[in-house]
């Protein structure tokens, strides 16, 4: 009897080192396992790159980025990861009826992305998305800096020729409203 209650315990314990170490389970809380947190972040960026991603959805890869910079800022994904989280808050800030709160931690998230991986590939990406993020909130100024930024420091970069657009856009669109204020201004009747 006792023999077999052993028998059984430690068929048990097999059983279950063998289902932990198939979920990735390397000695650490599987959570924060990188192995795991590689596949989670394959979801979470499938989650992004869906035409039409839900609320939840990006509110679940928001987690997971959040988890992989947080346990492993060292990691060949932590970068991406970070970048991705400006790009779920600047997704959501489109889906939401709170645009401005998600905009502006979409900028947040880009910007500690260009401190924390400042020669990542991706660096004159998040300028130019934090300049559009600054476009979506009216902080044209700021938008400019952004994409005078990329056409000045990354003159060679793809991106320059969109830079120059959307700067060439931005002055049209200070223009329309200067004019526009003038008009206001010019007829509006005095008392």
């Amino acid at each position: 009897m006792y023999e077999s209650k052993r028998y059984v315990t430690l068929f048990s314990l097999v059983t279950l080192f063998t289902l932990l170490v198939s979920f990735g389970y390397s000695g650490k809380t599987i959570g924060s396992n990188l192995k795991q947190l590689e596949k989670e972040y394959k979801v979470a960026k499938l989650y992004l790159e869906s035409e039409t991603p839900k609320i939840e959805e990006l509110k679940e890869a928001i987690k997971i980025f959040r988890k992989i910079v947080k346990d492993h800022p060292e990691s060949e994904i932590a970068a991406d990861a970070q970048y991705s989280l400006g790009h779920s808050y600047r997704i959501q800030a489109t889906r939401l009826h709170r645009p401005q709160e998600n905009y502006t931690q979409a900028i947040k998230e880009y910007q500690k992305f260009i401190v924390d991986y400042p020669n990542h590939e991706k660096i004159v990406r998040a300028y130019m998305l934090m300049g559009f993020c600054h476009k979506e909130l009216l902080n044209f100024g700021l938008a400019k800096e952004m994409y005078q930024k990329v056409i000045k420091d990354y003159p060679t970069s793809k991106e320059v020729k969109l830079a120059q657009r959307e700067l060439a856009d931005l002055n049209n669109v200070e223009h329309l409203i200067d004019f526009v204020k003038y008009k206001m201004l010019i007829e509006t009747p005095r008392k």
